[in-house]
């Protein structure tokens, strides 16, 4: 299961006054919250989808 509207808008609004400068309106943040809060949680997490590494090479994706 996926986060609520709520949660999803109680972790922006913290991470907004944290880490951005200057931090949006609350309610810029209120509406992407409810933008987001509409998608389905993806089926399997991220956290625990493989991840293969990238490599570069001479400043490129190789």
């Amino acid at each position: 299961a996926g986060f609520s509207e709520s949660e999803i808008l109680a972790a922006l609004l913290q991470m907004n006054q944290y880490r951005c400068h200057p931090p949006l309106p609350d309610q810029e943040v209120r509406r992407i919250a409810k933008s987001v809060s509409r998608y389905a949680p993806a089926p399997t997490p991220i956290a625990s989808m493989p991840f293969h590494g990238i490599t570069i090479r001479n400043g490129k994706v190789a």
